[in-house]
């Protein structure tokens, strides 16, 4: 072959995953091009403010905000859901093309990515995810990164890639970073058991992750001390557990026995404790609020805390227990996507910063109720039923057959999906959003093992004896 025509094969080749790559980017944001501008929730006006006075907002870390002042450039929010459709379809390709790492050539790898990013963004949450100014698109990454790292034979600087996007992932939510932290002592304790023998993970990969982790639990209260002067993961801290304690009525039996000689400071609200975490910590009335908001109730939260742990253990552990089966059974689509009404802090704070966008976003479906939410649900709770279905076969099959790879992916995707359930539905109040932001691994998963059985199949090249390559197998 002459060398023009390697060069233009090259370039077609190139033109081919560019185009690919492009659709599948467009394929995850048809929600926000729908709705005629990103999609937004009450704690999108807290990041977004953040991102322009770089302080850190209050109940979250900086990290996001300061990935929307990279992205949005002062000038529109389209920038960001952009680069977080781009940031997943580049892992998504980055998983497909070590799948496909035994296959001739690259024109599988864009195939199969753009088949399943039109799959994904047709049946699950992630599109409504990437398509709005909140990070929690970023578990998903998270977890993805995680998997890439651990079982990748690829080059150090796609390596290098994955761990910078764990790093970024663990940095904008602390859920995240539990998860993460989960999840890796999880695969390191059956590291140190042999039960993932010789395609184990990589103990590079490994110490890679303990890194990230290791960045993130310095980097996010150095940050916190830098820029607020309080060396802190989260200045709500105190007032999610509270929380949570008075929705498992702990709370109010530790007040109700020892208020007489204890004297707490919230004895005083005794007749009127809320019993749900939302409404102690969103109702304009509540305790939370009368004892001096987050900055000034911290003081009279953790006497609460430390004694209802030390003297009821066995109802907290019920208490998150249930909190956490609870949540494992809420992953709708869009149950939290409503209209953002006149006059709350979001909708002020996009009138300020961005103010040129204003009318837009006043128009989008969002803010109309016009959105096809409902459609959206009811389709991706049947996808993700039939996924789990798959996926559970799937698990049994590779079990019985000791498909290694098989059991490696869908084990770490519910074991995600199962600790993503223990860290944010005690912590939180459970939501279909928390949820959601991990199911969608479970199709992608069995998306990832189907494609392998595509008519083209992917196969080693055939031994040569100048090349000294294997003899062609089926994957």
């Amino acid at each position: 072959m002459r060398v023009d025509d390697v060069a233009c094969s090259r370039m077609m080749r190139r033109g081919e995953t560019a185009v690919c790559f492009a659709f599948s980017v467009v394929a995850l944001l048809w929600v926000a091009i729908y709705n005629g501008y990103p999609l937004v929730w009450w704690d999108t006006g807290s990041y977004v403010r953040s991102s322009f006075e770089i302080s850190v907002p209050p109940w979250h870390p900086v990290f996001y905000s300061l990935f929307l002042l990279a992205t949005h450039w002062r000038l529109t929010l389209w920038g960001a859901v952009v680069a977080q459709s781009a940031l997943v379809v580049c892992l998504l390709r980055l998983i497909v093309d070590e799948q496909n790492r035994d296959a001739p050539g690259g024109a599988r790898t864009d195939r199969e990515l753009l088949w399943i990013c039109l799959a994904l963004a047709t049946g699950t949450a992630l599109p409504w995810m990437v398509g709005q100014v909140m990070a929690d698109v970023f578990t998903g990454i998270a977890v993805l990164s995680l998997y890439y790292l651990l079982l990748s034979r690829a080059p150090r600087r796609r390596r290098l890639g994955a761990a910078a996007l764990l790093l970024v992932s663990l940095l904008v939510h602390l859920g995240n970073l539990l998860l993460i932290i989960g999840l890796t002592a999880l695969v390191q304790c059956a590291a140190w058991a042999g039960a993932c023998g010789a395609s184990g993970p990589r103990r590079a990969g490994l110490r890679v992750a303990w890194v990230c982790i290791a960045a993130a639990l310095v980097l996010v209260p150095a940050t916190n001390w830098l820029l607020s002067g309080r060396p802190v993961f989260s200045t709500a801290s105190h007032a999610l557990i509270v929380g949570r304690l008075l929705a498992d009525g702990t709370a109010q039996r530790l007040l109700a026995e020892h208020c007489a000689e204890r004297r707490y400071d919230l004895c005083a609200y005794r007749s009127d404790l809320p019993h749900s975490q939302a409404d102690y910590l969103w109702r304009h009335d509540s305790p939370l609020h009368r004892l001096g908001g987050l900055s000034r109730s911290a003081a009279a939260s953790w006497p609460v805390i430390r004694d209802a742990v030390a003297e009821y253990p066995l109802d907290v552990l019920s208490g998150t227990v249930r909190a956490a089966a609870t949540q494992l059974q809420m992953f709708q689509t869009g149950v939290d996507i409503a209209p953002v009404t006149e006059g709350s802090f979001t909708h002020d704070v996009i009138r300020t910063f961005f103010a040129h966008e204003y009318g837009r976003y006043r128009a989008a479906r969002q803010q109309r109720d016009a959105l096809p939410v409902a459609a959206c649900r009811r389709l991706d709770w049947w996808v993700m039923v039939c996924a789990a279905a798959l996926s559970m076969a799937l698990l049994a099959s590779a079990l019985w057959s000791k498909r290694i790879e098989t059991l490696q992916l869908h084990g770490f995707v519910w074991a995600a999906v199962l600790i993503n359930a223990a860290v944010v539905g005690p912590l939180s109040e459970p939501l279909h959003r928390y949820g959601a932001r991990v199911v969608w691994l479970v199709p992608l998963a069995v998306l990832l093992s189907l494609v392998r059985f595509l008519p083209c199949g992917h196969l080693r090249p055939r031994a040569t004896s100048g090349e000294g390559l294997s003899a062609a197998r089926v994957s």
